[in-house]
């Protein structure tokens, strides 16, 4: 919270090197409107994150206990999952989600200016920079994951990460694609292709949770959420590079 508030108090203090009056606080109604234009659908994507997080471990035991696991079996593998396994996964996402985010306000003003030209190449530069933090970082992790599990956590059980990794180079795809989508104002379509991809994940372990393949049933929705939100995502941002290319030569 305290970190959060001096975040906001940088962005008054320094943003366009404009002295903050009374004047600058009244509410302008279009203003408001646009805000919450893009705000309502990305704090809706954020609680759909947040349900999802909280029916998956539910729905998760639920259907492990039902084919004979074992409560110890399931907290245990799940702690493993969730509380080394993920989060080593997504030490180096920080990089490619700042590199994306720095993103958002440059496109959104050529976008405005109708620079369609630079806009494609920034697109190109930053996907390339996620690609290659992602790849490069995950290469190594895939190599010996044992050792930095041993390094950070002090824990050295790494069955699970090997099924996760080449899936989670398209999660630094995915960075990128978003904050482009977010520039061009369609965060609502984050939103769908979000929901549509938590919705399925949690069909998914619900369903292998009867094939008796422990908490493999998590792994491979964590793998086909990534992959159809990228997929989504994606087939998003071609239709408006095709619409950035009629307008760019009409």
């Amino acid at each position: 919270m305290i970190s959060e508030l001096i975040s906001i108090i940088i962005m008054i203090l320094f943003i366009n090197n404009k002295k903050i009056s009374i004047k600058d606080f009244i509410i302008d109604k279009k203003e408001l409107k646009e805000v919450f234009k893009i705000a309502i659908p990305t704090t809706s994507t954020r609680l759909i994150g947040a349900i999802s997080y909280f029916f998956e471990p539910i729905i998760l035991a639920r259907s492990l206990l039902n084919n004979g696991y074992t409560t110890s079996f399931i907290t245990k593998e799940y702690g493993i999952i969730e509380g080394y396994i993920l989060p080593l996964l997504l030490i180096p996402s920080f990089l490619a989600s700042t590199i994306s985010n720095a993103l958002i306000p440059e496109i959104s003003k050529m976008y405005i200016k109708k620079e369609f030209k630079i806009i494609k190449k920034r697109i190109k530069q930053v996907i390339k920079i996620s690609l290659i933090v992602g790849i490069t970082t995950l290469s190594i992790l895939f190599i010996n994951p044992k050792y930095f599990l041993k390094i950070i956590y002090n824990f050295n059980d790494a069955k699970y990460i090997k099924s996760l990794i080449p899936f989670f180079i398209l999660l630094y795809l995915q960075y990128p694609i978003e904050s482009i989508l977010l520039a061009f104002n369609k965060s609502k379509t984050i939103f769908y292709n979000n929901t549509i991809a938590t919705i399925i994940k949690l069909i998914i372990i619900f369903l292998f949770g009867y094939l008796k393949i422990g908490l493999y049933n998590l792994i491979i929705a964590i793998d086909i959420n990534i992959i159809v939100t990228t997929l989504l995502d994606y087939k998003a941002l071609k239709k408006e590079l095709d619409i950035l290319n009629f307008k760019r030569f009409n």
